[in-house]
């Protein structure tokens, strides 16, 4: 089965402009691009560690679809 979505796959806001609403507006874009096209789902990548980012996305009502795992050798 076909499946459209929107791939976020990197946003940073300077550390400077962070807490104002930035990231929030760009988020908010995406999902009326998204929404006027006929899409209804996004979806991007986080980071594991990056815990400021992982509460930003989880604010906006994004969950964890996946986890991916890797091993230094």
């Amino acid at each position: 089965v076909p499946l459209r979505y929107v791939m976020v796959d990197t946003l940073v806001v300077a550390q400077a402009h962070r807490g104002a609403g930035v990231g929030r507006h760009l988020m908010d874009y995406a999902e009326r691009w998204a929404k006027a096209r006929g899409i209804d789902r996004i979806e991007l990548n986080v980071f594991e560690f990056n815990e400021g980012a992982r509460a930003f996305y989880e604010n906006l009502g994004y969950t964890t679809l996946s986890r991916r795992m890797v091993k230094h050798l």
